[in-house]
């Protein structure tokens, strides 16, 4: 009986590395390319002559280095059988989960519920499962949680070594190299770990100038390596002052601060609405509940029984969940998409953590920290479910396109009319490009053309949606010729009227019709 008790706790991390394993192969151990997918992980490393050359075309040392290079040195291993990456960012997350859960339970006392809600929080998936975000935000997750780690043991207790604070700094820099956000989170652990709890005056100090030192560092570096392809246009700073503080105040902070609050809102109209609609998938999944629910009571038999929450916990777990959207602030054109709150994910745990904690006895708590994890992982179920579905439209428009191609060779730029942002008939939560498929741009189809291909001559092939176009899309001369896709499973070249501001197909038939009003330029199919 001893043993028995000893081994259960032993099982309680691997329990939940199956977990987070589970809730990604919810629909079966696979992973298909979403949006950026297919450029970086087969056109950087496959169509771009080698590392050196895509370093030098792209400026991939220029902004978050350490993620660009490890996109091709790394993770394009891993293609086509991208469900393999999934293994080792599973295992990246729950040993990030690991670090915070063993550092908030030295400041807090934190128990067994904070490591389910950060690794089955359904809100998550957009900065944890889609690959493009999970390798820059995971790595950096577990750097800062390692940097606060390392700096509470620099700092604090008769067995402090202050020589830690050197390898703390270095995991905050590191961040950098990864994702902005994670470096915001780090250093605000860093800080608030010296300044509250270090026991020296220059341990606190240098718990704030380092963090500083490591951004300074990092801009030098990255202004060293010359602009960058990729990110040249988000790093553009707006600030208040001068001729812009009026305007930051009265236009840009609002705009911010409604973004930032719909993406909060997702935490739990996300997992409310993916709760209804996951309960019917049950039925078509049963793998799934018939393996989580023995992986959830080993971590919940497992664990440490959490104390009572102190009142510091939460302030620090405020700060911790909106610290990390502190870039935005000076982010010339902010775009706060689902996939920031992946850097919240330990302030919104502790939160949650806190409130379970309020429960009046041990059985209660794990009985509120099981009904938690059920629904969460349900909710999850839907998530992936309609990220499944995205991406097998997006193999089918793709492949569509791509046969149809040859019959406007030659064109440098192709617009296809009626491609869709998404057409998924339903979807837990609307914003931004969450769950949208490589139909939402320029950039994303082109480069899944490409990968397709397996060729960098593939022309830019533009979506325009029926509706109202994206704005930069709408210079219909720009473009060499027209593709109509009235489905996704075949695409037919039209030709565009300049006269008659309408295009028509090989039969002269008009196929759509374009409308001008209000600066706006919006395309109608016609029925055929």
């Amino acid at each position: 009986m001893n043993g028995r008790r000893t081994r259960i706790p032993q099982l309680y991390w691997p329990a939940l590395f199956g977990l987070a394993l589970l809730r990604f192969w919810a629909c079966g151990p696979r992973y298909e390319p979403l949006l950026d997918d297919s450029i970086q992980y087969f056109n950087y490393a496959n169509l771009m002559g080698g590392l050196g050359d895509a370093v030098s075309r792209l400026g991939l040392l220029a902004a978050r280095p350490l993620a660009g290079l490890l996109d091709i040195a790394l993770w394009s291993r891993f293609w086509p059988r991208l469900h393999l990456a999934t293994l080792l960012t599973a295992g990246l997350f729950t040993l990030s989960a690991y670090v915070f859960a063993r550092l908030f339970e030295a400041l807090f006392g934190t128990g067994r519920a904070f490591a389910l809600i950060y690794l089955l929080l359904p809100a998550n998936l957009e900065a944890t499962y889609w690959l493009s975000a999970s390798t820059r935000i995971l790595p950096g997750l577990l750097l800062a949680g390692l940097c606060g780690w390392l700096t509470l043991h620099a700092l604090q207790g008769e067995r402090r070594r202050p020589w830690l604070l050197a390898p703390a700094a270095l995991c905050c820099l590191l961040t950098l190299g990864f994702y902005e956000q994670c470096f915001v989170l780090a250093a605000a652990l860093m800080a608030l770990i010296g300044l509250f709890w270090g026991e020296r005056r220059s341990g606190r100090l240098l718990s704030v100038a380092l963090p500083i030192a490591c951004y300074a560092l990092y801009g030098a570096f990255c202004a060293a390596m010359g602009p960058s392809a990729l990110y040249g246009g988000r790093g553009a700073l707006y600030l208040p002052i001068g001729a812009d503080r009026q305007a930051y105040f009265s236009v840009f902070l609002p705009e911010l601060l409604r973004q930032v609050g719909q993406v909060f809102k997702a935490v739990p109209l996300l997992t409310l609405r993916g709760l209804l609609r996951g309960l019917p998938l049950l039925g078509r999944h049963p793998l799934y509940p018939l393996l989580a629910v023995p992986l959830l009571i080993l971590a919940l038999l497992g664990g440490r029984p959490p104390q009572r929450p102190g009142f510091a916990l939460l302030p620090a777990a405020l700060l911790l969940t909106l610290a990390p959207m502190a870039p935005f602030l000076v982010v010339q054109n902010p775009w706060v998409g689902l996939r920031a709150l992946g850097c919240c994910l330990p302030g919104l745990a502790l939160l949650g953590d806190a409130a379970l904690r309020l429960l009046p006895a041990e059985p209660a708590r794990r009985c509120g920290t099981a009904l938690v994890a059920l629904l969460f992982l349900t909710a999850s179920l839907s998530e992936i479910s309609d990220y499944r579905q995205t991406a097998r439209d997006d193999a089918q428009a793709v492949a569509a396109i791509a046969a149809a191609l040859p019959q406007v060779a030659g064109a440098g730029q192709v617009g296809v009319l009626g491609l869709m942002p998404t057409y998924l008939a339903d979807q837990n939560y609307e914003w931004h490009e969450h769950l949208h498929g490589v139909t939402e741009s320029r950039w994303a189809l082109t480069g899944a053309l490409r990968a397709h291909c397996r060729d960098l001559g593939v022309p830019y092939v533009t979506p325009l949606r029926q509706g109202a176009i994206y704005g930069e899309y709408t210079d219909l001369q720009a473009y060499d010729a027209f593709l109509l896709m009235r489905d996704l499973s075949q695409a037919v070249p039209v030709t565009y009227d300049r006269e008659r501001d309408a295009f028509f197909d090989p039969a002269g038939r008009m196929a759509a019709s374009i409308e001008r009003f209000g600066g706006g330029v919006y395309l109608t199919l016609l029925p055929e």
